[in-house]
């Protein structure tokens, strides 16, 4: 068991859910470790070009950067000093908040605007992906509920409702040593997003089935 926190972090405060009895592996992340794992990105208060974003969290988390080719371009955004993004556990789906000061295009520019994107954990054998749940939830002072096509559309393209998420390593989920292994948990609740492994004669899965979504093409970056 290992519990990872900063010591000026705050950490789990919720029982963590119990996996199945016949999970061979099971991982539970409480909300506040992706949320002091954000806090370490440096991204409070600086402005970026979206593939220069991409780029810096990669470098950070110490994986090849990958841009999707949908990713729009000439759009930079800059994050809000305080909380840039928030992520939160709860009622089935993960749930990640975005907090701009700005963002801006070769066209136009908004200011002040909150986005929330709602994930839901499904199963696809041995791998969890995250799949997008409903549209984009776009607030705030530089929004106030007017429909801004232009700016849904950004937001539409940089959380793509067909690029799911992968949770698992593909190196773990490509193993041929754990190819009777299937996935028969995949909860977010109470501030918790757990994950569970077994045998594949285990029966009954903790999480929605995935749906066939083909995910588009990526452009990898090579680092200088």
């Amino acid at each position: 068991r290992l519990r990872l926190a900063g010591r000026d972090q705050l950490a789990a405060h919720t029982p963590r859910p119990k996996p199945p009895g016949d999970a061979l592996l099971a991982v539970q992340v409480h909300e506040s470790a992706a949320n002091n794992a954000v806090a370490r990105l440096g991204l409070s208060g600086r402005r970026f070009a979206l593939e220069d974003l991409v780029t810096t969290v990669a470098a950070r988390l110490g994986v090849e950067p990958r841009v999707p080719d949908d990713l729009p371009e000439h759009v930079s955004v800059s994050f809000a000093a305080a909380e840039p993004i928030r992520v939160t556990c709860e009622d089935g789906l993960v749930h990640v908040h975005v907090t701009l000061d700005s963002l801006e295009s070769s066209r136009r520019s908004w200011y002040d605007i909150v986005a929330h994107v709602a994930y839901r954990p499904v199963v696809d054998g041995m791998q969890v992906c995250l799949e997008r749940e409903g549209p984009v939830q776009l607030s705030g002072p530089g929004h106030q509920g007017r429909m801004e096509i232009a700016l849904r559309t950004i937001f539409g393209k940089i959380f793509a409702k067909e690029r799911r998420i992968p949770l698992l390593p593909a190196g773990l989920a490509s193993n041929p040593r754990l190819a009777d292994l299937r996935a028969v948990q995949a909860v977010a609740t109470d501030g918790w997003l757990a994950l569970a492994l077994a045998p594949t004669t285990t029966t009954g899965v903790s999480a929605a089935p995935a749906t066939a979504t083909g995910a588009p093409a990526q452009r990898l970056l090579r680092r200088r």
